[in-house]
């Protein structure tokens, strides 16, 4: 997700997929085209504490163990990216993973073998019930 206007300070966010920009003439996307919105249920603020904790740099270092997940075909964000994210979070003590899948952009998280995959994941993460 694109990161909310900082405060104080810079912020990367990387959650999903960036969402489509700003509208032409600057602001914010319109509510049904705005990511935040969507994970929130409201605009990222900067302050906000649910936008600080959907961010990326607020746990950089906290070892919290990252999935990633980017279609091979996003000509909106290169998979590279992907692969130096993940990277630079196993060199800061992440367990990362990292899956490059078909598709482009807008990956359909309900997909079969993209739940697949994050339930493989939440299984090598999350203690035994």
């Amino acid at each position: 997700l694109p990161s909310p206007p900082p405060a104080g300070g810079g912020g990367v966010g990387a959650l999903g997929p960036p969402g489509p920009g700003p509208p032409p003439g600057g602001g914010r996307p319109p509510p049904h085209d705005d990511p935040w919105v969507d994970l929130l249920g409201h605009p990222a603020a900067a302050g906000d504490p649910a936008t600080v904790d959907a961010t990326v740099a607020s746990h950089l270092g906290s070892g919290v163990p990252v999935l990633l997940v980017h279609g091979r075909d996003d000509a909106a964000v290169p998979a590279a990216q992907s692969v130096g994210l993940a990277g630079r979070l196993l060199a800061a003590g992440h367990p990362a993973h990292l899956w490059l899948t078909h598709g482009g952009h807008a990956l359909d998280l309900a997909r079969p073998d993209i739940r697949a995959v994050t339930a493989a994941f939440l299984d090598t993460v999350l203690p035994p019930a």
